[in-house]
């Protein structure tokens, strides 16, 4: 198999302050919404798109993941039919947090793109990273 990999680390920060308590998740048939004191991330399974809103008032909307593949060039999260995710929580140096994986994948199609996005309970911060996976 295999991997082609496009780390990302993004530092999508927003100027908030104050204290937060905790962090949720909420799933539902078309989305998982994820939000904190800082940040609010939606994720329509349906099209494989990522809303971000800040606190600042900072907004990314229907935001896509692209790779640029050696055989197949460019992928975008949006060339795939299917979009599934899970959430993982999380504890490393920056703290605690919840990791979703979006996995973008077609039948017709040799590659899936793996999407990573951490959200950290009490940061402002989020690291995104993504991969195309598969025999090419």
């Amino acid at each position: 198999m295999k991997i082609i990999r496009n780390i990302s680390f993004a530092g999508l920060l927003c100027m908030a302050s104050g204290n937060i308590l905790a962090q949720t998740v909420t799933p539902s048939a078309d989305s998982l919404v994820v939000y904190n004191a800082h940040v609010k991330l939606t994720i329509d399974s349906r099209t494989g798109k990522v809303n971000y809103l800040f606190s600042n008032g900072v907004r990314l909307q229907n935001t896509i993941a692209t790779v640029e593949e050696l055989t197949n060039g460019k992928l975008a999260s949006t060339d795939f039919s299917q979009h599934r995710y899970s959430t993982t929580p999380m504890q490393d140096a920056s703290g605690k947090g919840v990791t979703i994986s979006i996995i973008h994948s077609d039948p017709s199609k040799p590659l899936k793109l793996e999407q990573h996005i951490t959200v950290y309970a009490q940061s402002s911060h989020l690291l995104l990273d993504v991969q195309a996976i598969g025999d090419a």
